[in-house]
């Protein structure tokens, strides 16, 4: 425990430190005082809690009374708490394997976790835990443990689960780790430098300034400073910890080439253990199909799409730029107009109308009533899979990306897809918003104007 307690006020301190500074670039000094005042008493809150635990984290400190003794055969899964695209390859692992009995540890921070058991796609119990390193501990060593897969180690403290799983799996539990993005070769998570910019790992001699500018600069980042730059940054040292991890895992899980091209640049693999699974590709297979005769080209007008989450990462400032570009030049661009499909939309004022989330039951219908003749999905990172590319392939409605991760090589030969080569992995970084935006818009319309001859 003591352990713990010496880290957690470590941590505290450099985030002390380091939001002052931050505040101090932007403010007076008096507010600078009153800020770090308020950060200090968040902080010493939380180390009070800490400290004031009454429970051991030596002892088992399961409630909710679970039972660790499991005599039936079961699977461990290991992943995050935030959802999103792993969590539907856990629900979907889930669903597809009904008789198999699933042990789920949902890692909350950098010390607890919510653990489910699963049986018959059902939960059949509820619990939480004070550390997911000893939960993690007591569900290895058992003989009924027959394989623990690995989607996710955010939000816990990656030395200690990984050193956990090194050490303290003697029966030899094979070890399946996915790659569902960039987490183990930097904890930004999505190769983005200090700049916002997709870094493609095109200069690895950076990685360690820029992980450093990025915890300076970004106190809020995360207040878990374990999770991001505000501790590792010292990539080499967080890379170090990844790389024991995939020597001790039997298999090494990608949804795509391009994702294992992007990790052999920071890591090296031996290829018996790598394996591309195309398990994704059934999450959209339910999905309702636009009718056969939906001509998305009918008319002049050109219904553009953007599809999936409202974020910067995923191409919503290029997107927005298109529709400035549209604004100022009616002339050309008079019969274009501008949609969102998706989550978290929040630009106020644009033109850009908002046609709410979708799912496998409206998303055709949102598509039909609209007269949607085109879905892009503008991301300026690598994506390793993209759900969302999938589920319009799915539907039957025409699909643009960039050249950009996993979309250009599941797209480039696709009749009924555009990729645009021309923002790439290499220039994606390069190239402004408004340029971006102008490229796709051009191009955009050459790919309309040919399918309507």
């Amino acid at each position: 425990m003591m352990n713990r307690i010496i880290r957690k006020i470590k941590n505290y301190i450099k985030f002390i430190i380091k939001s002052f500074l931050y505040y101090s670039l932007k403010h007076e000094f008096s507010l600078v005082f009153y800020k770090t005042l308020l950060i200090i008493k968040k902080q010493q809150l939380y180390i009070f809690k800490l400290l004031s635990k009454k429970k051991s984290f030596t002892q088992d400190v399961i409630e909710n009374n679970i039972d660790y003794k499991i005599t039936s055969a079961f699977e461990l899964i290991i992943t995050q708490l935030e959802g999103g695209g792993v969590q539907s390859v856990v629900d979907m692992t889930i669903k597809l394997n009904p008789s198999t009995l699933y042990i789920v540890i949902f890692l909350k921070d950098e010390f607890t976790c919510v653990i489910k058991k699963y049986f018959n796609d059902e939960v059949v119990n509820v619990s939480n835990a004070a550390s997911s390193e000893i939960a993690l501990k007591n569900f290895i060593n058992q003989k009924s443990c027959k394989k623990i897969t690995i989607h996710h180690l955010l939000k816990s403290y990656l030395p200690e689960m990984i050193n956990v799983l090194k050490t303290q799996n003697s029966l030899q539990v094979p070890i399946y780790t996915h790659l569902h993005d960039f987490f183990y070769i930097c904890p930004t998570i999505f190769l983005m430098n200090n700049k916002s910019k997709f870094c493609n790992l095109d200069a690895p001699e950076k990685c360690h300034k820029c992980s450093i500018i990025q915890a300076a600069m970004s106190p809020f980042l995360n207040f878990r400073q374990d999770i991001h730059p505000l501790k590792f940054v010292n990539i080499q040292a967080w890379r170090d910890s990844a790389k024991i991890l995939f020597e001790i895992s039997s298999k090494i899980i990608a949804y795509s080439q391009t994702t294992v091209d992007l990790y052999k640049k920071a890591f090296v693999f031996s290829d018996n253990k790598i394996e591309i699974s195309d398990a994704l590709f059934s999450f959209s297979k339910h999905f309702v199909k636009l009718p056969e005769d939906y001509n998305s080209f009918k008319t002049d007008t050109l219904n553009i799409a953007m599809i999936g989450t409202w974020h910067y990462i995923k191409g919503s400032n290029i997107f927005c730029e298109m529709q400035k570009i549209i604004d100022n030049n009616q002339t050309l661009y008079k019969n274009v107009n501008l949609h969102f499909i998706g989550k978290g939309f929040y630009e106020i004022g644009s033109k850009i109308k908002n046609l709410g989330p979708y799912n496998s039951n409206n998303f055709a219908q949102i598509i039909h009533s609209n007269s949607i003749s085109v879905c892009i999905i503008p991301s300026i990172l690598s994506e390793t899979f993209s759900i969302a590319t999938q589920d319009c392939l799915e539907v039957g409605i025409p699909v643009v990306t960039f050249g950009v991760g996993a979309m250009k090589e599941r797209l480039q030969n696709n009749p009924n897809a555009l990729v645009i080569n021309e923002i790439s992995n290499e220039s994606v970084s390069k190239l402004s918003d408004i340029e971006m935006a102008k490229i796709t818009l051009d191009r955009i319309l050459n790919f309309a104007a040919k399918k309507r001859n």
